[in-house]
């Protein structure tokens, strides 16, 4: 289990170091070599680049295990070295869920950007001014969606608690 826990930590703390390395060297190419013809999409990009370091942050804080059993499947961190209390670790397991609950609205955004771009049907007015706070809002609203999800309906209970022992 020793080995596995080593395994699992070295692969996390590489994630990270990938993360924040390739998204920090893609925001400076985004920011100083990209044309301006490229427009509100550079931004966009740089939204989602900037979104994936925070995930890999997050996730490398709570280092969560995913695990199953029967017809569920659960994910928990381990609080054995953790320096603060219960509460705030399950802050951050929730956040982490609100992490993933962002990732496919931003995954969907950045493709129906692409779509109006190539329909070129001026479908793009829709991605400036202040229609693009609104697509920016869009993901941060379903990440708390999940947050709440996982806060209020998910959380660490006993009956939950004696399924998993």
């Amino acid at each position: 289990m020793k080995i596995l826990n080593e395994w699992n930590l070295l692969i996390q703390c590489s994630s990270l170091f990938c993360a924040i390395l390739f998204n920090s060297i893609l925001i400076y190419l985004i920011i100083t070599k990209s044309p301006k013809k490229l427009g509100n999409y550079k931004v966009l990009m740089i939204y989602f680049s900037t979104f994936s370091m925070l995930f890999a942050v997050i996730d490398m804080i709570v280092r969560p295990f995913i695990h199953s059993h029967g017809g569920c499947f659960f994910m928990i961190m381990s609080t054995k070295n953790w320096p603060f209390s219960d509460n705030i670790a399950q802050i951050v397991l929730s956040i982490l869920c609100g992490c993933g609950g962002v990732t496919p609205f931003l995954i969907a955004i950045h493709f129906i950007y692409r779509y109006f771009a190539l329909e070129r049907k001026g479908n793009l007015k829709y991605f400036s001014g202040k229609y693009l706070i609104i697509w920016f809002m869009i993901p941060i609203l379903g990440g708390v969606n999940w947050f709440h999800l996982s806060w209020f309906y998910y959380r660490r209970n006993d009956k939950t608690t004696e399924y998993i022992r």
